[in-house]
């Protein structure tokens, strides 16, 4: 799934060929530009997702009560009434589970305001907009929006004995209770990564997530980057993965990128991620600072600055991109131009890598990167580089369970 995080990246999603590629967009996000969203997917006519973000409502809100979604989800989720003091906002598992771990009234409102949620605000945006034809082209017949499948309310586990873990589960089950018979609930299991190698607690977790009429999970490994993880922390990810694989559901990392991929045969169905960067996400950050102008190397499957792209492109006697986008960005100058050139240029090589991962199974892939790694060692004297390549022999190891 691509992540859709920003208006620029809208358009240059509309321009590109999206096979294979559902999207999946946060509530805060979209409570951002919901009208632009909408008819981007009213253009689009792709499979979505809405990450309905709650789990920002279980931390230190100071840093984000300023942001403009803050107080719209608030309201929409109906938190603002659960919480007495508005001025000292502090949402606790005892608002939402009672003393016997049991579903408060609170945690029941909550679920089917997140649900509502995502069954009606694409669809309703476009009504209203439809109905005084402001899309750019002209009016459009009536569409039928529901997402992919429904989110419930999830939150962040420190410990297999965080009372969060029990709100998520109560909050699943609710879930399962009220949706309809064509709707799908993937559940998300979100988890601090330390928790990952303590293999009991790691049972124990997957065994609550083993609920009657789930559909699926998306899974988010907290402070987990791929491709900066040792082998030991991804051996511990793909244990995860397999064992949670066993209840015979589709499984997507919320944040990941071509190891996530490589693991389909370990049980993982897909990973979302945005254009040219998001395949990991340390929860609770705020982000900021200005665009940084990535460029995917393809031979190297690994993104530089694209102020070094030459440099790196030389010193390891890589082959020139030749695409359409990087024909015109080599006589291109301004950045927004290129940030644009360098998104879709990366959207071309990674569906060209998905297509290759499905005709030929992740194993061929994964011999391909331990090719580079090879070729760009051999070439690389001082090891300048070796941050570009060097993951894909920890990647092999891991998957092929190998010192």
């Amino acid at each position: 799934m691509i992540r859709v995080n920003i208006s620029r990246e809208m358009a240059w999603l509309e321009t590109s060929d999206l096979n294979n590629y559902d999207l999946i967009v946060s509530s805060h996000i979209l409570e951002g530009m919901t009208k632009r969203i909408t008819s981007m997917l009213t253009k689009l006519k792709k499979p979505y997702v809405i990450d309905p973000h709650t789990y920002v409502f279980a931390a230190d809100v100071e840093h984000i009560q300023e942001k403009r979604w803050f107080d719209k989800l608030l309201g929409i989720y109906g938190l603002d009434t659960m919480i007495e003091d508005p001025n000292n906002f502090e949402l606790s598992p005892s608002l939402l589970i009672d003393a016997d771990q049991q579903s408060t009234n609170n945690l029941k409102e909550l679920v089917e305001n997140v649900m509502n949620y995502q069954r009606t605000k694409i669809q309703d945006t476009y009504d209203d907009i439809n109905e005084f034809e402001e899309f750019d082209e002209e009016k459009t017949e009536n569409l039928n929006f529901k997402p992919k499948w429904i989110i419930p309310p999830y939150f962040f586990i420190n410990n297999v004995y965080d009372d969060w873990l029990t709100v998520n589960i109560n909050s699943i089950k609710l879930s399962i209770e009220n949706k309809t018979s064509t709707e799908k609930i993937f559940a998300v299991i979100m988890l601090d990564k330390e928790i990952l190698p303590h293999v009991n607690d790691i049972d124990t977790i997957i065994d609550k997530y083993d609920i009657e009429g789930i559909d699926g999970y998306m899974i988010w490994c907290a402070y987990l980057d791929e491709n900066s993880a040792k082998k030991r922390e991804l051996t511990y990810f793909q244990e995860f993965i397999k064992k949670l694989a066993k209840f015979g559901k589709p499984i997507h990392n919320m944040y990941g990128g071509l190891f996530s991929l490589l693991l389909n045969e370990k049980g993982m169905t897909g990973s979302s991620h945005s254009i040219c960067y998001g395949e990991h996400k340390i929860p609770f950050s705020t982000g900021g600072g200005g665009p940084t102008i990535r460029f995917y190397q393809p031979y190297l499957y690994s993104k530089v600055p694209l102020a070094r792209a030459k440099e790196v492109e030389n010193a390891l006697e890589l082959k020139k991109c030749t695409c359409n986008y990087c024909n015109i960005l080599k006589n291109e100058n301004t950045d927004g131009r290129r940030l644009e050139l360098t998104g879709k240029h990366f959207l071309s090589n990674r569906i060209s890598e998905l297509n290759l991962i499905n005709k030929n199974g992740p194993r061929e892939f994964l011999k391909k990167l331990i090719c580079v790694n090879q070729e760009a060692d051999k070439k690389d004297q001082t090891g300048a580089y070796a941050n570009l390549y060097e993951r894909f022999s920890v990647w092999d190891k891991t998957i092929n369970n190998s010192d």
